[in-house]
């Protein structure tokens, strides 16, 4: 507990050298830093800790440690995530922090398409897992890494756009917290494809709605949908306008209740 406030100033001074070094420097001292990181991620329990050292991973790109480091947060991660079914509910959470930013970091060292797959199909194991805890993970990193788009277009949201919605149409009737997360991380791949905030209001209206869906699912739905308008307007105003007038009022209704609940 005592380090973590030096945490994040000695995790900016490593990506400042990664980032800057000339390569003759770079060389001798990039394993020890790789390993400073990896330690990082594997230890810290700081959320902005590890959102930094994630990126600083990726300036590791096309050094030496890049492969061994790779496949080093590929096999953390997904260990990470399969023992979140048996930790205590007081750790899921730092279990799901810490393995999204595994494989957020695991992303953008990724350098081929094998290795952005080998990253996806993480991802959508843990998301198709029959043990909710496990699912919820996986949905908290696919948002994590839908979340950015690339100079190419919207990255990882093209693998796992699709496969976030399908999970949650199978859960939007359970009680188990992975509808919720499923339309966080959906929520999440439209930062990276704006394009895709039509699918994810009429998508996360429909969990809002249906009188047997659990009331935790409906309100957390309700919020998200909140969020999606707060954050892309325009995108929402659009929708809404080419929405049937009765579905933009069902919309509208569900924005209005989140509202009110907020408020108490």
């Amino acid at each position: 507990h005592t380090l973590e406030p030096l945490e994040l100033p000695a995790i900016k001074c490593v990506s400042l050298l990664l980032e800057h070094c000339p390569e003759a420097v770079l060389d001798q001292y990039e394993p020890p830093l790789a390993f400073l990181l990896l330690a990082t991620l594997q230890i810290s329990r700081s959320s902005s800790s590890l959102a930094q050292a994630a990126t600083a991973i990726g300036n590791l790109s096309g050094t030496g440690s890049q492969g061994t480091v790779f496949a080093e947060l590929v096999g953390l991660a997904r260990d990470a995530m399969a023992g979140a079914g048996t930790c205590t509910e007081a750790n899921r959470e730092a279990v799901g922090v810490r393995s999204a930013a595994m494989l957020d970091a695991a992303g953008r060292l990724s350098s081929t398409q094998e290795q952005e797959f080998a990253v996806a199909s993480v991802v959508l194991s843990a998301m198709r897992s029959t043990e909710a805890p496990v699912a919820i993970c996986g949905l908290r990193a696919a948002g994590e890494l839908c979340s950015r788009g690339t100079q190419d277009g919207p990255g990882f949201s093209s693998h796992l756009g699709a496969e976030i919605l399908a999970v949650m149409a199978e859960h939007r009737d359970e009680d188990d917290g992975v509808a919720e997360a499923a339309a966080q991380a959906l929520r999440r791949v439209c930062k990276a494809q704006p394009g895709a905030v039509q699918v994810a209001l009429i998508a996360t209206l429909s969990l809002a709605e249906g009188d047997g869906r659990p009331e935790a699912t409906r309100k957390a739905a309700r919020a998200n949908l909140f969020a999606l308008a707060t954050a892309f307007q325009e995108q929402v105003r659009q929708t809404v306008q080419g929405l049937p007038p009765t579905a933009a009022e069902r919309l509208q209704d569900a924005i209005r209740l989140h509202m009110q609940e907020a408020r108490g």
